[in-house]
């Protein structure tokens, strides 16, 4: 079976919580029934065989799930079952799961010590450490391999969900009362790496509750990888029924007074040149720049500007990130203010991240 690399320049998704639309959006993006082939069984066979060896050579407790990591499991799993012996076999697995080229930079496995560590980022856990075992499995069950998919390309991290910046959306409404009161244009909003979405739907709360009407406004929301544009417009999460539920509660009243016309997802990475033709009134970008995913100097200054030229003349642009301190002292906030002061816009004082006009 060979691996898709399509990507999707033009993909876009609408805000819609049923089944039917659902089920649309996966077969879209990912396929459907088996996809073992020779080489991933080649592959589950030599890391079921690592496996095999660690058991017979190990002192140490065998993994079980929730058991605490200490470093010599941590020494014995790298020894006989290492890390990065692994985790090529899983970015196959998930080439092969997708109809496109998934974003794999921010796997789970990317920041994990070992291969006990990473197996916490499954969902539903494992119950055994053979990676053979497992990706077999993945790779033969559909619903599972969805389950997994979810998990492993919109993982949940600290700080995820709603009302994560509630000073930024409060600072974002008394912007929109003063704009409106001098400008009746229609408004263009961007949600930079907007993840599972819950922010364009605060944005479009903000709106409501401003008496912005569909007519008058658009929420536009951006992230490079498909899969978490499926979660954004449809709620999905398989591997977290409790967040999946508490999303559809956020959510349905939205829908009801309108949300969906205001709302749109899309397929964007804003690092390429040329991502878009839209231009916006206020640009929020959470959680990203300076983070785990974003910290390189040069990457930084380049995404910022990007945004900086997609931003209309007397807009806002709004960046934050509360959750990824240790990551700052790499890119120090200070260094995003310098940056785009020095493209000509205006600090403003904002409780929650930074704030910058274009004058």
């Amino acid at each position: 079976m060979s691996v898709m690399t399509n990507q999707y320049p033009d993909l876009e998704f609408h805000p819609d919580l049923s089944d039917s639309a659902l089920k649309l959006s996966l077969h879209r993006l990912l396929r459907s029934g088996s996809i073992m082939d020779s080489a991933l069984e080649q592959s589950c066979r030599r890391l079921s065989a690592s496996y095999r060896l660690l058991c017979s050579n190990t002192s140490e407790p065998l993994w079980a799930p929730w058991l605490q990591i200490t470093p010599e499991l941590r020494r014995q799993s790298e020894l006989y079952l290492p890390l990065a012996a692994i985790t090529p076999v899983i970015r196959r697995l998930i080439r092969l799961s997708c109809r496109y080229e998934p974003f794999l930079t921010a796997l789970p496995q990317s920041f994990s010590l070992s291969w006990y560590d990473a197996l916490s980022s499954f969902r539903p856990m494992p119950v055994s450490a053979d990676p053979g075992v497992l990706i077999r499995n993945i790779a033969a069950d559909e619903s599972l391999r969805q389950s997994v998919l979810s998990a492993l390309l919109n993982p949940v991290r600290y700080g995820g969900g709603f009302g994560r910046y509630s000073d930024q959306m409060q600072f974002i409404a008394r912007w929109l009362q003063e704009r409106l009161k001098n400008d009746a244009t229609p408004l263009r909003l961007l949600d930079a790496a907007c993840g599972s979405g819950e922010q364009c739907y605060e944005l479009a709360a903000v709106l409501h509750e401003t008496a912005v009407s569909g007519e008058r406004a658009l929420i536009h929301g951006v992230t490079v990888e498909p899969l978490e544009l499926v979660t954004a417009a449809h709620g999905w999460f398989p591997h977290d029924k409790g967040r999946q539920a508490e999303f559809h509660n956020r959510v349905k009243p939205l829908l009801n007074m309108g949300a969906g016309r205001l709302i749109r997802f899309f397929a964007k990475d804003i690092e390429k040149p040329g991502w878009t033709d839209e231009s916006y009134d206020l640009i929020v970008c959470n959680g990203l720049i300076g983070g785990p995913i974003l910290h390189d100097r040069r990457r930084i200054e380049q995404a910022l500007l990007s945004l900086l030229r997609k931003l209309k003349k007397k807009g806002l642009l709004l960046v934050a990130d509360r959750f990824h301190h240790g990551w700052h002292r790499k890119t120090p906030r200070s260094a995003v203010a310098d940056l785009l002061v020095n493209a000509g816009l205006v600090f403003i004082d904002c409780k929650d991240g930074q704030a910058f006009f274009k004058p």
